[in-house]
């Protein structure tokens, strides 16, 4: 009989050798997984609003772009790619940015605190950036489950493979082992030996062989197991 393992059953016999290192490598390992992704993902965030302000110092000079709403476009980008703790960083990032372009323009900022249309452009930045945060953020989880479902139906079949090898080699060592027993003995004790290998293999304990007549109309009892005397005539 085979049984599987539990989900992380498999996982955890994998890891025993990591055991072997100290306290100290793994949790240096650990950082590093950790912080990698997340200095990367910062770093071209940080690009992406570089390459805003290129675009809003260059679109002062270009009359269509003066319709295009840049800071909202970087806010949808880095929300779509990166999730909702990016997009709401880059919330704040076009934000300030609108807010220095205001003060460049002379604009009183005490003026945001009473009117309410000028908070249009943050509610329209906060509200994007949460919204494509939140499902670029669930499609990344969806997509992590697949792929451990996977990682687990690969294990799960690799293990199966193997206890298959496992049968078949046993299986092939035991024709071998009865071929060997069974060219050994003389032609008499063959069928004997052969109720006694059935019964052993199969565990059935009524085990009876039987030689056809040369007519074909009956036949009459060669070898059986213990219980099966006197009951197999």
């Amino acid at each position: 009989p085979y049984t599987l393992l539990e989900e992380n059953g498999w996982q955890m016999m994998k890891d025993i050798p990591d055991a072997r290192r100290t306290d100290q490598e793994r949790t240096a390992q650990a950082r590093r997984g950790k912080s990698h992704p997340a200095l990367r993902s910062t770093a071209e965030m940080l690009e992406l609003f570089g390459i805003t302000l290129v675009l809003l110092r260059f679109s002062k000079d270009v009359s269509d772009l003066k319709y295009v709403d840049i800071r909202l476009m970087f806010v949808a980008l880095v929300a779509s790619c990166y999730g909702s703790g990016m997009g709401l960083a880059a919330v704040v990032l076009a934000s300030l940015s609108y807010l220095y372009s205001l003060a460049v323009s002379y604009v009183d900022i005490s003026y945001l605190l009473y009117s309410v249309d000028t908070w249009v452009p943050f509610v329209i930045y906060a509200v994007t950036g949460s919204v494509l945060g939140y499902q670029s953020g669930r499609r990344r989880e969806e997509r992590e489950a697949l792929r451990r479902q996977n990682r687990q139906l690969q294990e799960k079949c690799s293990q199966l493979q193997a206890v298959r090898i496992a049968a078949e080699r046993h299986s092939f060592a035991n024709l071998y082992r009865i071929v060997q027993e069974l060219d050994a003995l003389d032609p008499p004790q063959i069928l004997q030996h052969t109720v006694n290998i059935v019964e052993d293999l199969l565990g059935c304990e009524r085990v009876a062989v039987y030689r056809m007549d040369p007519d074909g109309r009956g036949a009459h009892l060669a070898a059986c197991t213990t219980p099966m005397e006197g009951r197999a005539s």
